[in-house]
């Protein structure tokens, strides 16, 4: 199917789903499987070390995941179950069954490489640069170079010996398949490991693309050779491989709690409408992403009559709330008129984007549930802003610059490492705010989450709208390569030092978008259509704010480092409101971030681009402080009060899964909920 019929087809499945009477009653009621959490973890679980350990020749891989499924066994095992439902023994028996054939196929399949492991000797250890790689290990130049010139011989010698053996009657089939599988996939690994450093290590480039590409082709020769092989004898069965399980404490979440989690009555409505539609409508920041509104309406009518929201469970009521008020904004979107795009005249900028007008913005921030005008938003930017420069102001003076905090900032750019150490600052800089939220116990860190986050490379075009790091499971990092003209390259760097990266990298892995992917693929994951940069922007950006006020930065460097991106966020909030109320151009945005940031321009320049050409939501750039202003707000209600521990409000939020912050404080407070609609919140006060 083309894509252009995949699109229609996807527009007209609201309609049909509208054309049929929907039936909501008997719909809202608790699952009897209190399980399905356990098997959904053990899923992702499984799924994350897949991706973090691609290849079977890998050292220590087969270890590791003997010892995961060693551990979710014993872990299982010990499972009481005796008290609840049959689907929920049903669901434990069966995940106990499939953990048990997991590895005895993960036995199988390492005693299957036994016949061909004699064939490539060399697997392991060419393998071994892709993991020190994965590991950000540091790199010997000039011995990696000699190594891959070891391992080109030692690939022209195993070739000599195979051949022999064919000769020899030696070699047998599945020894053949295997060698060659096993070759392409070292040869796939080597071509990932190298393809990071390329380009953006310069001693990389010199040293080893040469002896790269040489072994290369001699993995290519060889792979031929096993698979040109004819004539060969049979294998016996290889027996199952006896692996000893790596050392270390269990991979397992507690179960107990997992299966004592509440359960939302709403999560088979909003499975059933997925079913229908395929997703679920709204998120993205005033992106309208569902479908028609002759849909949303007959789903709203059906959800009036057939679910009964005083008989839901909190949990319950919180998800009626989110599904209506989606289903509303669908509504809203059709009805709104948006105002009529002003003419631009060109500004020089060669930014494209239309302002959206304080129509559409209203009707957006509604939708959010944000009860303040564009400019007070600019008001509460403004003032978090004046809080910053004060801020900087006193770092500044530390470092010996008196008030000028710009000369300060200027000389925290100069402090960024050398090309080519940008990956091994990163891991650093994980291990140490890891490490800082675990000591001062500020959320759980699952040990397989910190384990399997992975890097890669920006490259120069996605650095033309993305200038700086991005995240999630794997951080993408922003730094130069050889391509780029040196002011490119100097600007990069800068932007990019180690002080202003020691926000960003636990912005974008722990405790910001790694975890927080992490976190919503496991639990309560029905919610998951009602995503919104005010939960997943603000989360990050407000651990920024706990982290900073609990003392992560240690030197008045680190403070202006953090300091600029909170100063940057509160930037965003004017700039994107001035540009779609009409009052600002693109230019006077750069213009902007220059002047009240200290931003480098080309950097300036791709952040604004990226909000108005980068397919974001006209409110995903105000997203990051709004939304951490809400969850500071909701930490002074639910913390500070002694309601909750610090640990438990935060781990609560990750574990709800992504909504509007206004329903995360209706899920974790206790005032009445109505079907009207949740409280309106007026989170923010004047300091």
């Amino acid at each position: 199917m083309s894509v252009r019929h995949a699109a229609v087809l996807l527009v007209l499945l609201p309609a049909v789903a509208a054309a049929q009477p929907i039936d909501l009653s008997g719909v809202a009621k608790p699952s009897p499987n209190a399980a399905r959490g356990v098997t959904v973890w053990f899923d992702q679980d499984r799924g994350n070390l897949i991706r973090a350990y691609p290849t079977g020749w890998s050292a220590g891989r087969d270890a590791r995941f003997a010892k995961f499924y060693a551990d979710w066994s014993a872990a299982l095992a010990k499972l009481d179950v005796s008290k609840h439902t049959d689907e929920t023994k049903a669901e434990i028996a069966d995940l106990t069954k499939r953990v048990e054939k997991l590895a005895g196929e993960h036995a199988k399949q390492v005693g299957e490489r036994g016949p061909a492991a004699k064939w490539v000797p060399f697997a392991a250890d060419a393998v071994g640069l892709e993991d020190a790689r994965r590991r950000a290990d540091p790199l010997d130049h000039a011995a990696v170079a000699a190594k891959l010139d070891r391992l080109k011989r030692e690939v022209q010698t195993a070739k000599e010996a195979f051949e022999a053996g064919v000769k020899d009657g030696k070699v047998t089939k599945d020894a053949a398949r295997g060698a060659a599988a096993a070759v392409e996939d070292v040869a796939r690994s080597l071509r990932t490991w190298h393809g990071f450093y390329t380009g953006y290590d310069p001693q990389f480039n010199w040293w080893c693309n040469q002896p790269h590409k040489e072994l290369d082709a001699v993995f290519t020769k060889l792979a031929t050779a096993f698979k040109d092989a004819k004539d060969l004898p049979n294998d016996l069965t290889p027996e199952p491989a006896t692996i000893t399980p790596a050392a270390g404490p269990s991979d397992v979440p507690d179960l107990v709690a997992l299966m004592a989690e509440p359960r939302s009555e709403m999560a088979p409505v909003l499975e059933r409408y997925r079913g229908g539609q395929g997703r679920l409508p709204g998120g993205g920041g005033g992106r309208n992403r569902g479908g028609s509104a002759e849909s949303a309406k007959a789903w709203l009518d059906a959800l009036k009559k057939g679910v009964e929201f005083d008989k839901l469970s909190r949990a319950g009521q919180v998800d009626y709330l989110l599904f209506q008020n989606q289903l509303k904004t669908q509504i809203a979107a059709s009805e709104v008129k948006a105002d009529p795009p002003k003419p631009r005249e060109p500004d020089g900028s060669g930014i494209r984007g239309r302002p959206i007008g304080d129509k559409q913005l209203a009707a957006d921030l509604a939708a959010e549930l944000i009860p303040f005008t564009p400019q007070e938003l600019i008001d509460l930017a403004e003032e978090e802003y004046a809080w910053c420069l004060a801020e900087m102001k006193k770092a500044s003076r530390e470092m010996g610059f008196g008030d000028d905090w710009k000369k300060a900032l200027e000389k925290v750019k100069t402090l960024h490492v050398p090309p080519g150490k940008q990956p091994e600052l990163v891991r650093d800089l994980s291990n140490e705010a890891v490490g800082f939220v675990r000591k001062n116990a500020m959320l759980t860190v699952p040990p397989v989450c910190d384990e399997t986050w992975r890097m890669t490379m920006l490259s120069p075009e996605r650095q033309l709208t993305s200038p700086f790091f991005l995240g999630g499971e794997v951080i993408m990092i922003a730094f130069p390569t050889d391509s780029m003209p040196y002011d490119a390259k100097m600007q990069s760097m800068r932007g990019n030092n180690r002080h202003f990266s020691k926000a960003t990298v636990h912005h974008e892995l722990i405790p910001g978008h790694g975890l927080q992917a992490y976190c919503t693929a496991r639990t309560h994951t029905h919610r998951g259509g009602f995503g919104t940069p005010f939960w997943t922007e603000g989360w990050a950006l407000y651990m920024e704010f706990v982290l900073y006020d609990k003392g992560f930065p240690t030197s008045p460097e680190d403070r202006v480092g953090m300091l600029f991106w909170r100063m940057h966020r509160c930037a965003r909030v004017v700039f994107s409101l001035g540009f779609h109320t009409g009052k600002l151009t693109p230019q006077e945005c750069i213009d902007y971030l220059v002047d009240k940031v200290g931003h480098e321009r080309d950097n300036a320049t791709a952040e604004v681009r990226r909000s108005f050409e980068g397919g974001y939501g006209p409110l995903y750039q105000l997203a990051y402080l709004i939304g951490g202003a809400q969850f500071r707000a909701l930490r002074k209600e639910v913390v500070d009060t002694g309601k909750m521990t610090e640990l438990a409000y935060h781990d609560a939020v990750l574990r709800a899964n992504r909504m509007p912050v206004a329903m995360v404080r209706a899920l974790l407070t206790d005032g009445k909920l109505s079907a009207d609609g949740p409280p309106e919140w007026k989170f923010w006060t004047k300091r």
